[in-house]
Protein backbone atom coordinates (compact mmCIF):
# COMPACT_ATOMS: atom_id res chain seq x y z
CA UNK A 1 0.00 0.00 0.00
CA UNK A 2 1.31 3.17 -1.08
CA UNK A 3 0.07 5.14 2.43
CA UNK A 4 1.32 8.94 1.44
CA UNK A 5 -1.21 8.53 -1.25
CA UNK A 6 -3.67 5.93 -0.07
CA UNK A 7 -3.37 3.73 -3.16
CA UNK A 8 -3.82 0.35 -2.41
CA UNK A 9 -1.77 -1.95 -4.93
CA UNK A 10 -1.76 -4.99 -3.11
CA UNK A 11 -4.10 -8.23 -3.50
CA UNK A 12 -5.76 -10.43 -0.83
CA UNK A 13 -3.67 -13.55 0.41
CA UNK A 14 -6.40 -15.73 0.81
CA UNK A 15 -9.06 -14.55 -2.37
CA UNK A 16 -11.73 -17.04 -1.98
CA UNK A 17 -12.30 -15.89 1.16
CA UNK A 18 -12.46 -11.97 0.02
CA UNK A 19 -16.24 -11.92 0.54
CA UNK A 20 -17.98 -11.11 3.67
CA UNK A 21 -20.41 -14.03 3.79
CA UNK A 22 -18.19 -16.35 2.72
CA UNK A 23 -16.08 -15.20 5.38
CA UNK A 24 -18.77 -15.30 7.74
CA UNK A 25 -19.96 -19.16 6.21
CA UNK A 26 -16.55 -20.38 7.36
CA UNK A 27 -17.62 -20.06 11.26
CA UNK A 28 -19.85 -23.07 11.62
CA UNK A 29 -17.95 -25.01 14.13
CA UNK A 30 -16.88 -21.85 15.97
CA UNK A 31 -16.36 -22.27 19.98
CA UNK A 32 -20.04 -20.81 21.26
CA UNK A 33 -18.51 -19.42 24.47
CA UNK A 34 -16.06 -16.93 23.17
CA UNK A 35 -17.69 -13.57 23.10
CA UNK A 36 -16.46 -12.25 19.82
CA UNK A 37 -19.11 -13.21 17.21
CA UNK A 38 -18.64 -14.56 13.97
CA UNK A 39 -19.60 -11.67 11.84
CA UNK A 40 -17.58 -8.91 14.18
CA UNK A 41 -14.50 -11.21 13.22
CA UNK A 42 -15.79 -11.72 9.16
CA UNK A 43 -16.20 -8.15 9.32
CA UNK A 44 -12.60 -7.06 10.51
CA UNK A 45 -11.08 -9.36 7.82
CA UNK A 46 -11.34 -12.58 9.91
CA UNK A 47 -11.92 -16.11 8.56
CA UNK A 48 -11.96 -19.47 10.72
CA UNK A 49 -9.48 -21.72 10.38
CA UNK A 50 -11.24 -24.72 11.79
CA UNK A 51 -10.47 -25.37 15.00
CA UNK A 52 -9.45 -23.33 18.19
CA UNK A 53 -10.13 -20.22 18.26
CA UNK A 54 -7.63 -19.49 15.10
CA UNK A 55 -8.84 -17.18 12.49
CA UNK A 56 -6.58 -15.59 10.01
CA UNK A 57 -6.96 -12.29 8.12
CA UNK A 58 -7.81 -12.92 4.51
CA UNK A 59 -5.95 -9.95 2.73
CA UNK A 60 -2.63 -9.83 5.24
CA UNK A 61 -2.88 -13.70 6.05
CA UNK A 62 -2.36 -11.99 9.73
CA UNK A 63 -3.31 -14.73 12.29
CA UNK A 64 -4.85 -14.78 16.25
CA UNK A 65 -5.60 -16.87 18.47
CA UNK A 66 -6.48 -17.11 22.16
CA UNK A 67 -8.77 -14.66 22.28
CA UNK A 68 -10.41 -13.33 25.65
CA UNK A 69 -13.73 -11.41 26.78
CA UNK A 70 -13.46 -7.96 25.77
CA UNK A 71 -10.94 -8.26 22.72
CA UNK A 72 -11.96 -6.32 19.85
CA UNK A 73 -11.27 -7.79 16.39
CA UNK A 74 -10.61 -4.32 14.60
CA UNK A 75 -8.15 -3.02 17.97
CA UNK A 76 -6.21 -6.67 18.23
CA UNK A 77 -5.91 -6.69 13.90
CA UNK A 78 -4.38 -3.05 14.47
CA UNK A 79 -2.08 -4.33 17.09
CA UNK A 80 -0.76 -7.17 15.55
CA UNK A 81 -0.92 -6.29 12.02
CA UNK A 82 -0.93 -2.32 10.90
CA UNK A 83 0.64 -2.98 7.52
CA UNK A 84 -2.66 -4.61 6.86
CA UNK A 85 -4.04 -2.54 3.66
CA UNK A 86 -7.60 -4.39 4.20
CA UNK A 87 -7.43 -2.55 8.12
CA UNK A 88 -6.15 0.65 6.87
CA UNK A 89 -8.99 1.11 4.03
CA UNK A 90 -11.72 0.29 6.35
CA UNK A 91 -10.54 1.78 9.34
CA UNK A 92 -8.02 4.34 8.51
CA UNK A 93 -4.49 5.38 9.67
CA UNK A 94 -5.75 7.38 12.93
CA UNK A 95 -6.76 4.33 14.48
CA UNK A 96 -3.99 2.25 13.72
CA UNK A 97 -1.72 4.91 15.23
CA UNK A 98 -4.38 5.39 18.34
CA UNK A 99 -3.86 1.60 19.27
CA UNK A 100 -0.34 1.36 18.57
CA UNK A 101 0.39 4.31 20.45
CA UNK A 102 -1.96 2.90 23.34
CA UNK A 103 0.51 -0.18 23.15
CA UNK A 104 3.83 2.10 23.32
CA UNK A 105 2.46 3.75 25.78
CA UNK A 106 1.85 0.31 28.05
CA UNK A 107 5.25 -0.97 27.30
CA UNK A 108 6.75 2.22 28.69
CA UNK A 109 4.58 1.84 31.70
CA UNK A 110 6.00 -1.38 32.52
CA UNK A 111 10.00 -0.49 31.54
CA UNK A 112 8.81 2.19 34.33
CA UNK A 113 7.72 0.27 37.18
CA UNK A 114 10.90 -2.43 36.37
CA UNK A 115 13.93 -0.94 36.86
CA UNK A 116 16.35 -1.74 34.56
CA UNK A 117 18.87 -2.85 36.70
CA UNK A 118 16.88 -6.04 37.47
CA UNK A 119 14.79 -6.31 33.95
CA UNK A 120 15.30 -9.68 32.73
CA UNK A 121 15.04 -10.03 28.58
CA UNK A 122 11.62 -12.30 28.94
CA UNK A 123 10.37 -9.50 31.25
CA UNK A 124 10.55 -6.95 28.03
CA UNK A 125 6.82 -6.19 26.62
CA UNK A 126 8.80 -6.34 22.87
CA UNK A 127 10.05 -9.80 23.59
CA UNK A 128 7.41 -11.49 24.96
CA UNK A 129 5.51 -10.56 21.64
CA UNK A 130 7.49 -11.88 19.81
CA UNK A 131 7.42 -15.20 22.30
CA UNK A 132 3.64 -14.98 21.44
CA UNK A 133 4.09 -15.34 17.84
CA UNK A 134 6.05 -18.86 18.47
CA UNK A 135 9.86 -17.61 18.42
CA UNK A 136 11.62 -19.15 21.24
CA UNK A 137 13.11 -17.26 24.15
CA UNK A 138 16.85 -18.59 22.67
CA UNK A 139 16.36 -16.86 19.62
CA UNK A 140 15.02 -14.03 21.18
CA UNK A 141 17.95 -13.65 23.38
CA UNK A 142 20.37 -14.62 21.05
CA UNK A 143 18.97 -11.64 18.89
CA UNK A 144 19.36 -9.37 21.73
CA UNK A 145 22.80 -9.91 21.68
CA UNK A 146 23.58 -9.57 17.86
CA UNK A 147 21.39 -6.45 17.80
CA UNK A 148 23.80 -5.30 21.08
CA UNK A 149 21.93 -3.39 22.96
CA UNK A 150 21.24 -2.78 26.25
CA UNK A 151 18.73 -4.62 28.15
CA UNK A 152 17.62 -1.30 29.22
CA UNK A 153 17.19 0.00 25.87
CA UNK A 154 13.68 0.03 24.64
CA UNK A 155 13.52 -2.37 21.88
CA UNK A 156 10.67 -2.55 19.26
CA UNK A 157 8.84 -5.55 18.07
CA UNK A 158 9.62 -4.63 14.67
CA UNK A 159 13.36 -4.40 15.07
CA UNK A 160 13.32 -7.86 16.63
CA UNK A 161 11.41 -9.52 14.12
CA UNK A 162 13.72 -7.85 11.43
CA UNK A 163 17.27 -8.85 13.09
CA UNK A 164 15.75 -12.26 13.45
CA UNK A 165 14.10 -12.43 9.22
CA UNK A 166 17.44 -11.18 8.11
CA UNK A 167 19.89 -13.54 9.89
CA UNK A 168 16.96 -16.25 8.20
CA UNK A 169 16.09 -17.70 11.56
CA UNK A 170 14.32 -20.67 11.51
CA UNK A 171 10.16 -19.96 11.22
CA UNK A 172 8.19 -19.92 14.21
CA UNK A 173 6.36 -23.02 15.55
CA UNK A 174 2.78 -22.29 16.16
CA UNK A 175 2.47 -25.19 19.46
CA UNK A 176 5.61 -23.23 21.08
CA UNK A 177 4.44 -21.58 23.73
CA UNK A 178 1.02 -19.41 24.73
CA UNK A 179 0.99 -17.39 21.15
CA UNK A 180 -1.57 -15.57 20.25
CA UNK A 181 -0.07 -15.19 16.73
CA UNK A 182 -0.34 -17.98 14.46
CA UNK A 183 1.66 -16.38 11.69
CA UNK A 184 4.72 -18.73 9.86
CA UNK A 185 5.29 -17.39 7.11
CA UNK A 186 8.65 -15.32 7.23
CA UNK A 187 7.90 -13.98 3.90
CA UNK A 188 4.53 -12.20 5.16
CA UNK A 189 4.98 -8.43 5.57
CA UNK A 190 2.42 -8.72 8.68
CA UNK A 191 5.45 -8.63 11.34
CA UNK A 192 7.42 -6.04 9.66
CA UNK A 193 7.55 -2.50 9.36
CA UNK A 194 9.53 -2.99 5.22
CA UNK A 195 9.53 0.63 4.08
CA UNK A 196 10.97 -1.19 0.80
CA UNK A 197 8.47 -1.15 -2.16
CA UNK A 198 8.15 -4.40 -4.09
CA UNK A 199 8.31 -4.54 -8.16
CA UNK A 200 5.17 -4.78 -8.86
CA UNK A 201 4.27 -1.71 -6.83
CA UNK A 202 6.78 -0.04 -8.79
CA UNK A 203 5.26 -0.90 -12.02
CA UNK A 204 2.19 -0.41 -10.81
CA UNK A 205 3.09 3.13 -10.05
CA UNK A 206 4.67 4.27 -13.52
CA UNK A 207 1.86 3.97 -14.64
CA UNK A 208 -0.13 6.63 -12.52
CA UNK A 209 1.37 10.07 -13.79
CA UNK A 210 1.08 13.35 -11.39
CA UNK A 211 -1.38 14.58 -14.06
CA UNK A 212 -3.59 10.94 -13.98
CA UNK A 213 -3.71 11.02 -10.11
CA UNK A 214 -4.93 15.01 -10.47
CA UNK A 215 -7.12 14.21 -12.92
CA UNK A 216 -8.33 10.95 -10.79
CA UNK A 217 -9.04 13.13 -7.71
CA UNK A 218 -11.55 15.95 -9.72
CA UNK A 219 -13.52 12.88 -11.33
CA UNK A 220 -14.13 11.19 -7.62
CA UNK A 221 -14.75 15.28 -6.63
CA UNK A 222 -17.26 15.39 -9.11
CA UNK A 223 -18.77 12.39 -8.73
CA UNK A 224 -19.90 13.26 -5.09
CA UNK A 225 -21.49 16.92 -6.48
CA UNK A 226 -23.75 14.98 -8.56
CA UNK A 227 -24.55 11.66 -6.74
CA UNK A 228 -27.77 11.53 -5.66
CA UNK A 229 -27.71 9.94 -1.64
CA UNK A 230 -29.78 7.34 -2.73
CA UNK A 231 -27.61 5.89 -4.54
CA UNK A 232 -24.47 6.35 -3.25
CA UNK A 233 -24.84 2.58 -1.79
CA UNK A 234 -22.41 -0.33 -2.80
CA UNK A 235 -23.77 -2.00 -6.40
CA UNK A 236 -22.76 -5.32 -4.87
CA UNK A 237 -23.82 -5.83 -1.44
CA UNK A 238 -26.66 -2.86 -1.51
CA UNK A 239 -25.95 -2.01 2.10
CA UNK A 240 -22.63 -0.26 2.21
CA UNK A 241 -21.67 3.51 1.34
CA UNK A 242 -19.32 3.43 -1.70
CA UNK A 243 -16.28 4.46 -0.53
CA UNK A 244 -13.92 2.75 -2.30
CA UNK A 245 -12.46 4.23 -6.49
CA UNK A 246 -11.13 1.81 -8.63
CA UNK A 247 -8.00 2.50 -10.27
CA UNK A 248 -7.08 2.82 -13.55
CA UNK A 249 -11.06 3.66 -14.31
CA UNK A 250 -11.54 5.66 -11.47
CA UNK A 251 -15.47 4.28 -10.87
CA UNK A 252 -16.46 4.66 -7.35
CA UNK A 253 -19.23 1.70 -6.90
CA UNK A 254 -17.84 -0.46 -3.79
CA UNK A 255 -17.97 -0.29 -0.30
CA UNK A 256 -14.71 -1.36 1.64
CA UNK A 257 -15.94 -4.85 2.21
CA UNK A 258 -16.75 -5.90 -1.41
CA UNK A 259 -13.94 -4.01 -3.16
CA UNK A 260 -11.11 -6.63 -2.27
CA UNK A 261 -13.32 -9.58 -3.74
CA UNK A 262 -13.61 -7.33 -7.15
CA UNK A 263 -11.24 -8.11 -10.32
CA UNK A 264 -13.23 -6.30 -12.81
CA UNK A 265 -14.48 -2.76 -12.47
CA UNK A 266 -18.54 -4.05 -12.47
CA UNK A 267 -18.93 -0.64 -14.76
CA UNK A 268 -16.44 -0.89 -17.39
CA UNK A 269 -14.79 -4.11 -16.71
CA UNK A 270 -12.03 -3.00 -16.47
CA UNK A 271 -9.44 -4.91 -14.85
CA UNK A 272 -8.52 -3.40 -11.21
CA UNK A 273 -5.01 -2.45 -10.59
CA UNK A 274 -5.35 -0.88 -7.58
CA UNK A 275 -7.78 1.16 -5.09
CA UNK A 276 -8.01 4.36 -3.13
CA UNK A 277 -10.61 5.31 -0.08
CA UNK A 278 -12.70 8.40 -1.01
CA UNK A 279 -14.61 10.79 0.57
CA UNK A 280 -17.52 12.73 -0.13
CA UNK A 281 -17.05 16.37 -0.59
Amino acid sequence: MLEPLGINFDRPKYPSYSVLATRISSYQQWPSYLTQTPRELSIAGFFYVGYGDYVRCFFCGGGLRNWESGDDAWVEHARWFPKCSFLLQNRGVDFVTLVQSVQNEQAETTLTENPPSSLDIDQLPAAVKVHEMGYSWETIKATYIQLNKPVSETVTVEELIDEILADKVTPPNPSEGNSQNIETNPQSRTYTANSTANADLSNELKSLSLKDTFQLKMKQKFYWMKIDVSKSKDYICMEEDITIAFLPCGHLCCCAHCAPAMRKCPICRAFIKGTVKTYPA
